[in-house]
């Protein structure tokens, strides 16, 4: 039975004699995909800001008493839970979450705007203040992050893959970077993973005043030098975090639950009015990238009672490279709508996908992803170096590509510029196999090479060479 089946696996992937001398033992994997869901509106917290005409920037309170307020941060989640379990001796740590999220050092706020500036003021509150952790002599971008300082991340949009990053610490020293995120695969114990450009250094002012229950930060964010537009009745996105050594707590405005650059937990700051649209993205989802065709999925709702009529632009960003595309899409009145986008990985790497859906020209929501399309050819050996004894090797090999079927896969053993033995997958049928590479021929040294080439004009779309050695068992009964 297993004989039949195997016989029949062979003639249906269209070996080669050849190949079975070199390819014993060929199994497909298959493992079906899972769809990588981004929810666009997920934790949205909004919060309405006034305009404020020219408030202090020295510490004081004047031309803030209009400001917005609020305080009651939290730990971050990861580390509340650690506390937690140290509260109990039950197991039953979850009862004591609601506690452990509470900072015992908490944090304050006021928040406030015009034409050019974010206004922030941060009370940080502190019960030893003779502990706090600074450097006073600090250059500019230096490690600051690991005494006690307030940690800002800002942006136009939280979906955006792009947003600014300014840490200022007890003393008034400031770090600044303009940051993008970066891939999931890049991303470590489901960290946010990113990149940062230390020489973006704009101009903002910084003060910082002391007394013997808090110290306060305040600052003015210019909007301009931040990337970012905005006017009467448009939103921004902020998280204001802490991090206090006495005590050794980490909090924020917007509860994260790993790190302070969770762009989701960012809070949406309206200004002046709250302009929530009725047509929104609300969602991406996405397969693993691969080379070839793939696919973007929107989901785009209209709360409204009026048919929406409008425009997705997708842009794709790979290193220096930029291309965008514009397509039309409609939405019943009060429906959701699924809309796919097509996007070509030419060649592998990491990618950026921003979408902007926009009514007669103006964006009403975006959305972003970072990603990476891995090698098209991705070998794996149990072994390069053997003895004599060994006949055969296990090994797998991945074809990560949209259309498997588009595409053969060619293996030869080759010994000083000869080719000893040679075969192939004349038509892939999946993205995986398994199979055993026979290396009898073997007789000291050789390469194995594998090509993956494109059925339709035979050109090789990649390659692997491995080098082979074998070598005579000296315990090996003559």
């Amino acid at each position: 039975m297993l004989k039949h089946l195997l016989l029949s696996c062979l003639a249906a992937l269209s070996l080669s004699a050849a190949a079975a001398e070199l390819i014993l033992n060929l199994q497909p994997i298959v493992s079906p995909d899972r769809p990588q869901v981004i929810d666009l509106q997920a934790n949205l917290r909004q919060v309405v800001i006034p305009r404020l005409n020219a408030p202090a920037l020295d510490g004081s309170d004047r031309g803030w008493e209009k400001a917005f307020r609020d305080k009651g941060f939290t730990i971050i989640r990861d580390k509340a839970i650690t506390r937690a379990k140290g509260m109990q001796a039950t197991g039953d740590w979850e009862s004591f979450l609601t506690a452990a999220l509470r900072p015992t050092q908490d944090s304050a706020l006021a928040l406030g705007y015009d034409d050019q500036f974010l206004y922030l003021q941060v009370d940080c509150f502190e019960q030893s203040m003779d502990k706090l952790v600074g450097y006073p002599n600090a250059e500019r971008d230096a490690n600051i992050y690991g005494g006690d300082c307030v940690d800002l991340t800002f942006s136009k949009n939280r979906n955006s893959p792009a947003y600014v990053q300014i840490v200022i610490d007890c003393n008034g020293n400031r770090f600044d970077t303009m940051n993008t995120r970066k891939s999931d695969s890049d991303s470590k114990k489901g960290k946010n993973s990113f990149t940062s450009d230390k020489n973006w250094n704009p101009e903002y002012p910084v003060a910082v005043v002391k007394n013997a229950q808090a110290w306060r930060m305040v600052t003015a964010l210019p909007f301009a030098a931040c990337g970012i537009q905005a006017k009467d009745g448009d939103f921004v996105d902020i998280n204001v975090c802490r991090n206090e050594m006495p005590s050794k707590e980490l909090s924020s405005w917007g509860p994260t639950e790993l790190g302070f650059h969770e762009a989701d937990k960012m809070v949406r700051l309206w200004l002046g009015q709250q302009n929530s649209p009725k047509v929104f993205l609300s969602q991406l989802s996405y397969l693993p990238p691969r080379i070839g065709t793939n696919i973007l999925n929107l989901k785009i709702n209209n709360t409204s009672d009026k048919r929406f009529s409008g425009e997705i632009e997708l842009t794709l960003k790979q290193g220096k490279d930029s291309q965008s595309f514009r397509d039309k899409v409609a939405v019943a009145a009060g429906r959701n709508h699924n809309f796919p986008l097509s996007w070509e990985a030419v060649k592998p790497g990491p990618y950026i996908i921003s979408v902007i859906l926009f009514e007669d020209g103006a964006p009403l929501g975006m959305g972003s992803l970072s990603t990476a399309v891995p090698e098209p050819l991705n070998v794996t050996l149990s072994k390069r170096t053997f003895f004599s004894q060994t006949r055969r090797i296990p090994a797998s090999v991945q074809i990560p590509v949209t259309e498997p079927e588009a595409y053969a896969l060619r293996l030869s053993l080759s010994q000083d510029g000869k080719k000893l033995q040679y075969g192939g997958i004349e038509k892939l049928t999946a993205r995986e196999y398994r199979f055993e590479i026979d290396v009898t021929a073997v007789k000291e040294r050789a390469d194995l090479r594998l090509e993956l080439v494109n059925r339709a004009d035979g050109a090789v779309q990649a390659s692997a060479s491995i080098p082979l050695s074998c070598h005579t068992d000296p315990f090996a009964e003559p």
